[in-house]
């Protein structure tokens, strides 16, 4: 990104947000690293990288308008220090389904996706990009992110009817929500299994959601559950049976939890190639679908 963008961006900023940049380039000059700054510069950074411009914000939310691949998006997200803005560079910036997206329009404009772990949504926004026919089941533990989910679908004319503020999970029981995986943010909510008072919300199996939406196959599988796909991959020969009727599975596996190789031989004995494409594990199941390119 060259200076002079950055200088012309400035335009698509509050007062408060350049004074914020200004104090963290103007300690820059003296040696001085503001974390601080340099997380909230974040929001700017991406509002020129998207050709973005502020829609409105406040102390909570911010949302803007941004032109990725020549489409048009609209997305809310949380502000400051909330771990929305690295969930949308992930996904907006980097492209780290790019490649995936690309793959699976060789079935033309339609696309049934399984969206687990969803958080606020942006995954499926992301490939509303290449899928004018997009048909997601959405499943997200936590409340505040599935509110934030619900605002982003329908900002970007994707049907609310497959959300499921649930957790995908090996077996319906009741779970509870947890805030210290990893770095503890909204990105990492991660569940358990309880019986307790703080068990609010259900457990939700790839049967369950095959049997609930009539499908006979699924074309994309997307799974960031933050260590439970160790419960959701635990009955080999249940989970079997649905992964052959998946034609692409794409995968954050969380090798501090989770047996990886276990989860690979499934994917495998499913039908799928297993390859790595930096964080994500990706499985092609060409038994059931021949992908172009």
């Amino acid at each position: 990104m060259n200076t002079h963008k950055k200088i012309l961006g400035i335009r698509r900023l509050s007062l408060s947000w350049i004074f914020t940049i200004a104090c963290y380039y103007g300690l820059r000059l003296f040696g001085v690293i503001y974390k601080e700054g340099e997380t909230r510069l974040k929001f700017y950074l991406h509002l020129i990288q998207c050709n973005g411009r502020i829609i409105s914000h406040n102390a909570k939310y911010i949302t803007c308008k941004y032109t990725v691949l020549e489409k048009d998006v609209i997305i809310h997200l949380r502000n400051f220090p909330s771990s929305d803005p690295r969930v949308f560079e992930q996904i907006f910036v980097n492209q780290q389904y790019k490649r995936i997206a690309e793959l699976l329009t060789a079935r033309g404009e339609r696309l049934t996706m399984v969206d687990g772990g969803a958080n606020i949504g942006l995954a499926s926004v992301y490939f509303k990009l290449f899928f004018n026919d997009l048909k997601v089941i959405a499943i997200e533990p936590d409340q505040d992110n599935f509110k934030l989910l619900k605002r982003n679908f329908e900002s970007n004319r994707i049907s609310t009817k497959g959300c499921l503020n649930m957790a995908l999970w090996g077996r319906a029981v009741m779970l509870a929500t947890r805030l210290d995986f990893r770095d503890g943010k909204s990105w990492s909510v991660s569940v358990e299994e309880s019986n307790k008072s703080d068990a609010v919300l259900w457990g939700v199996t790839l049967q369950e959601l095959f049997h609930k939406y009539k499908l006979e196959t699924l074309d994309l599988l997307k799974v960031d559950i933050e260590g439970s796909e160790k419960y959701l991959f635990g009955n080999a020969v249940d989970v079997q049976d649905i992964l052959k009727k998946i034609r692409c599975v794409v995968m954050e596996i969380h090798d501090e939890v989770v047996d990886r190789h276990a989860i690979e031989q499934q994917l495998l004995d499913a039908g799928g190639t297993v390859t790595q494409d930096g964080e994500l594990t990706i499985s092609l199941n060409n038994k059931i679908f021949h992908y172009g390119g």
